[in-house]
């Protein structure tokens, strides 16, 4: 991204310099429009200027600007529409202006520059906007980029791929598609970002009782009893909560009993976060649902903990 400086994008800003900057981006000579668009990328890295740039007209044109033939215009109008999808009125005209079936389009560009920018206005578009990315396709071109080398892609990929999760009405069609596997090697991931929302991912889809069998086994269960032993709140919140769901499940709650489960969800009934105790005391509820398994959990240290629990829930 071109770095204008903050003092120089603020004196652009301040002399009138973006309504022709924005005209310029109707110019028929690439060059200019690269330039424009260039100098307008690094202009909308500044919340305060996201409003602005909408308001001098420049979407119409950077949507245009997504079907250019050049890679590098379009990395630019993908860069300049991620960062003022930030703001959630952007977002609703962004939409409104037709950039999502480029956007989508775009996302299997052969050109890693514009991929990255790309899939980081899908992801922050996709936290309001699930049901019109699916319906233009780009749930497919997203799972496509769960498993890309580069880690920034896979990130934006799965953050995009939690938000669609949220709508229930996908999960039918993200299984069929075969989400399942690459989610769950996203559980392995060095990058706790990727690992939070891949777990996040599995938790939304596992409140659906056929899912709660198939992430199991896709080999999900080792991996997720894995990252509530983690020292990241945020990653074993998701992690305990996926397996709260799948433990209704009575074939899976024997299973989490075998792999280990028992001892990490008993120290997360001491975790600091209330809402970690809780989805850990679920978890044990549904497991110890199953009458097979109460000895077990007793045996493994869950009933102080438990007991613990129902003392402070009548403080």
């Amino acid at each position: 991204m071109p770095n204008l400086g903050f003092v120089n994008a603020e004196l652009i800003v301040q002399e009138g310099g973006l309504p022709p900057l924005v005209d310029l981006l109707s110019s028929s000579n690439e060059g200019i429009q690269q330039q424009a668009a260039g100098a307008l990328w690094s202009l909308s890295v500044n919340a305060e200027n996201h409003v602005k740039v909408v308001r001098e007209g420049a979407l119409p044109y950077m949507v245009r600007l997504l079907q250019s033939g050049n890679p590098k215009i379009q990395e630019q109008a993908a860069g300049t529409l991620r960062n003022l999808a930030v703001n959630d009125e952007n977002k609703v005209k962004i939409v409104q202006e037709g950039a999502l079936p480029h956007l989508v389009q775009l996302l299997r560009s052969q050109h890693d520059p514009v991929l990255i920018q790309t899939a980081g206005c899908v992801r922050n578009l996709s936290g309001h906007f699930q049901s019109q990315i699916v319906d233009q396709g780009g749930l497919d071109a997203l799972l496509a980029l769960l498993l890309a080398p580069d880690a920034k892609l896979q990130e934006h990929s799965v953050v995009s791929v939690r938000n669609i999760s949220t709508k229930t009405a996908h999960d039918a069609l993200m299984v069929e598609r075969g989400i399942l596997a690459p989610l769950v090697a996203l559980l392995r991931s060095p990058n706790e970002t990727i690992q939070e929302h891949a777990a996040g991912a599995l938790r939304n889809l596992s409140a659906n009782s056929e899912n709660k069998r198939r992430i199991v086994l896709e080999g999900g269960l080792g991996p997720l009893i894995g990252l509530i032993r983690t020292n990241q709140q945020a990653i074993q919140e998701q992690a305990c909560a996926a397996i709260r769901n799948l433990a209704v499940n009575a074939e899976n709650s024997a299973r989490i009993l075998e792999e280990g489960g028992i001892p990490p969800l008993v120290q997360l009934l001491r975790s600091p976060s209330k809402n970690i105790q809780e989805n850990a005391c679920l978890a044990m509820r549904n497991i110890t649902g199953n009458g097979p398994n109460e000895l077990k959990v007793v045996m493994e240290g869950g009933l102080p903990p438990l007991i613990a629990q129902i003392g402070r829930a009548h403080v």
